[in-house]
This record gives structure tokens, C-alpha cells and sequence, in this order.
């Protein structure tokens, strides 16, 4: 008895080192940590696909109106030059496609088709297909400058030109005016909206704040959890709330009231370049509408929409 209580006693012994020993080797293989960036090389290019569904509605005079609208695009995005941690690209609008319908009827608009036949709602999507953008970005994704817009803003009158449309100074200056690097930025935001801000692990979350309606002052917090890797591929869910910014300057949101809404989805990331491989954001958001005449008087307005990216070279 003796004998067997020893031999127990050091078989048990082993069996617990065993597990001490796999304890330490687990959280080291989980503890790994993972550096999203863009690692591209000079005369690299790719395409960027981005699709956007919206629907709209409100409720006028006791029946409920819907506009719905569609947007794809294509953007052909070219390393010209690679400086350490820095890249200088070219992004040209190679197509797009546009349809919306609602009360007044259905619009539609697709640039390998339909060529300078465009419905007025088309027109601001229209005017940037054949543009190009000289942009100097970092690996983060983020846009650190814009080289030069007059070859845009050529591109721009010539196709409002060919639509047959009056265009003056004031029109292009107006455009020109939008261009910046945060609008840019927004267009090209699956180049890097991913990314955390340092190396994270599996199972780690990061926060960003962003804006999500263009036009809209909204306090976006959105969260990313870093959920698995698989084959360098990185997969993140994608959790947001937002609401209502009181503190910026109001513009549009002047006739909006209580606007809120949140937004999940997901992306995979391919660890070796950074880019994406698909991403899909689905929103859902709702304000009330003030009369113009009584601003006692308001009315819900919805909001959903579903947008998707993915790259391909």
C-alpha cells in the first residue's frame, strides 16, 4: 500500500507539473501580438470595391415615404513611390454606379453604360469617374497630404461639360473646397479604419471615434475586438453607437432632433499587406424631422444602410 500511496503520489506530481507547464504555454500562445499596417511596394496596384445600400423614411401627412439608393464604386489605387513608412499613391474613380427611387420615381446611372446621359441625383457621383487623386498616406492607412487637385478638377469640369451642364467658377471653387484630406480620407476609409493603434492580441479591443453620416455632425464610438487569426488573416468585429454631437456647429442637423442610431459588422484583414480582403458595416439610426414652419411640429425619419469593401489585386 505504501508502495502504490508513493507511486500515486509522484504520478500525481507529474500529472500537475504537466499542466503547470501547458498553463504557462497557453496565455504565451494567446499573448501574440499582431502590428496592422500597410506593407505595399512601389508599382503595386489594386482595386478598391466599395458598395453602399440606404433606405430613408418618414412619415408625411399619415403615409410613410421611402427613398432607397444604391452606390457602387471602383477605385484603382496605384504605389507610385515608397519612402520608409510613407507611400505615394494614385486613386482614380475608374466606376461607379447610382439608383435611387422613391415617390418621384426611379433613377439610375451606370458610368460603363450610360456615359454623359445622367440623372440629376447622379451627377455628384458621375462627375468624379476618370478622376485622380496624387495622395502621399502613411502605413496607418491615414491620408497625409493631397499632391496636387488640378488634374481633378479638370477631370471634374470636363465631365459636367460633356453632361451639357452651365458651369461656372463659383460651381468648381465650391467643389474644390470639399476636397480635402478628410473627405478623401472618408472615401477611402477601408484603407486603414481597422487598424489599432498599436500591436493587439486575440480577444483585445481598441476604440474610435468617427463620422459615418458626411454632412452630419454625429458622436460616433465605435469599438473593434480583435476575435481570431486564421491563415494571416485577421478577423474584427465591429460595434458602434452614435448619437448626436451637441457640442459642433449643427448646419444640416439644424431641422434633426434626437438623432441615434448604432452599427455592427466585421472585416478580415490580411496580415502580410494590411489591406482588407471584405468588410460589411450594417447601420441603423432614427431622428425626428422639425416642420420648417413649427418647429413644435416633427416627424420620425429611419435610417439603415449596409456597406461593404473589398480589395483585389
Amino acid at each position: 500500500m505504501n508502495c502504490n500511496f508513493q507511486y500515486c503520489s509522484k504520478a500525481s506530481c507529474i500529472f500537475l507539473q504537466v499542466l503547470f507547464f501547458l498553463s504557462l504555454l497557453s496565455p504565451l500562445k494567446s499573448q501574440t501580438q499582431y502590428d496592422f499596417r500597410l506593407r505595399l511596394e512601389k508599382g503595386q496596384s489594386f482595386i478598391l470595391h466599395t458598395s453602399t445600400d440606404q433606405s430613408t423614411s418618414q412619415e408625411i401627412a399619415g403615409k410613410e415615404e421611402t427613398i432607397t439608393q444604391s452606390i457602387i464604386s471602383r477605385d484603382l489605387i496605384e504605389v507610385k513611390e515608397k519612402v520608409e513608412s510613407n507611400y505615394w499613391v494614385d486613386v482614380t474613380r475608374k466606376f461607379c454606379s447610382y439608383e435611387t427611387s422613391s415617390v418621384f420615381g426611379t433613377f439610375s446611372y451606370n458610368s460603363e453604360k450610360d456615359g454623359d446621359s445622367v440623372p440629376d441625383p447622379a451627377i455628384g457621383y458621375a462627375m468624379l469617374v476618370g478622376c485622380t487623386f496624387h495622395l502621399k498616406m502613411n502605413d496607418k492607412g491615414e491620408i497625409l497630404e493631397i499632391i496636387d487637385l488640378s488634374e481633378s478638377i479638370a477631370t471634374i469640369s470636363r465631365n459636367l461639360k460633356n453632361m451639357d451642364l452651365d458651369i461656372e467658377d463659383a460651381l468648381i471653387d465650391q467643389i474644390k473646397g470639399t476636397m480635402t484630406k478628410e473627405t478623401i480620407q472618408e472615401g477611402f476609409a477601408p484603407l486603414g479604419r481597422f487598424f489599432p493603434p498599436k500591436k493587439i492580441g486575440i480577444g483585445e479591443s481598441w476604440n474610435k471615434q468617427l463620422a459615418i453620416f458626411e454632412g452630419f455632425p454625429v458622436k460616433v464610438d465605435t469599438e473593434y475586438l480583435l476575435q481570431r487569426v486564421e491563415e494571416l488573416q485577421a478577423h474584427i468585429g465591429i460595434k458602434s453607437s452614435f448619437k448626436e454631437d451637441e457640442h459642433a456647429q449643427h448646419g444640416d442637423m439644424a431641422m434633426f432632433e434626437d438623432f441615434k442610431g448604432k452599427q455592427e459588422g466585421n472585416a478580415r484583414i490580411n496580415l502580410e499587406s494590411g489591406l482588407i480582403y471584405d468588410s460589411t458595416i450594417e447601420q441603423r439610426a432614427s431622428a425626428y424631422v422639425k416642420n420648417p414652419q413649427d418647429s413644435s411640429k416633427k416627424a420620425l425619419m429611419t435610417f439603415t444602410s449596409k456597406i461593404s469593401a473589398k480589395v483585389e489585386n
